[in-house]
């Protein structure tokens, strides 16, 4: 059996259209030996400190409190923790968009960094209109309120907001 100039047997030579010579078994190990290339958000995007969205999403509920007060009380507590943790989930992915730049080193928009953050964008708009943070959604509210009177509030909620 005539071995390869490689060494391999000569069952692994092959020859191309061209007339060159290949040897299957050393091309096997050269695609076996290429590094993989490494995800995409593995290359150049900065971590996330651990509770950064927590902490985040507290700052923001408590401006939002701070803004409008009314959001303190109880019947807006789930709906403020929902649109504070998708706020700052929104912000993060914006900051990681910001630092590590929307495209890969070949110039390909980062798909899945751009999906989520249209995603939590999405999410923290529509949160911010139910909880009447947009001038449209505040002007709804103001126009329910003073239809309704505050006959709306119980007795505890208007307390707290000493009407």
């Amino acid at each position: 059996m005539n071995a390869a100039p490689c060494g391999h047997p000569a069952e692994a030579v092959y020859v191309t259209k061209r007339g060159r010579h290949g040897c299957r078994e050393c091309d096997s190990a050269a695609r076996r030996s290429r590094p993989k290339p490494e995800p995409e958000s593995a290359q150049s995007d900065p971590p996330v400190r651990p509770g950064a969205v927590a902490t985040l999403a507290r700052d923001l509920a408590q401006r939002a409190v701070e803004a409008a007060p009314e959001l303190a009380l109880d019947r807006f507590a789930v709906a403020l923790s929902s649109w504070a943790t998708a706020e700052a989930v929104a912000q993060l992915i914006r900051e990681r968009i910001d630092a590590a730049s929307p495209f890969t080193d070949r110039g390909q928009p980062r798909a899945g960094l751009l999906a989520a953050h249209t995603a939590a964008e999405r999410t923290a708009e529509r949160l911010r209109d139910g909880l009447g943070l947009t001038p449209r959604s505040a002007a709804a509210i103001i126009t329910a309120v003073r239809a309704g009177g505050v006959g709306l509030l119980s007795t505890p909620e208007r307390e707290r907001l000493g009407v």
